[in-house]
């Protein structure tokens, strides 16, 4: 998408990731505060099993398929 601007490309995505992960620990902190440190232990387990489930989901394109 920017073949000529790999620098800027890389700063956003990982912009974007540290944004995402700040946003994601604040929604969890207050969680924690008001349901308990359990729940957002379940919360967290139960993440990388639902990304998983949503990656498998993406399609793969016939042009790199073999």
């Amino acid at each position: 998408m920017l073949p000529d601007n790999v620098g800027m490309a890389a700063g956003l995505t990982i912009g974007f990731s540290v944004g995402m992960g700040g946003f994601g620990v604040t929604i969890l902190g207050f969680i924690a505060d008001n349901f308990g440190l359990p729940l957002v232990m379940q919360i967290v387990t139960w993440l990388p099993v639902a990304a998983a489930i949503i990656a498998l989901k993406i399609p793969i394109p016939a042009s790199l398929r073999k």
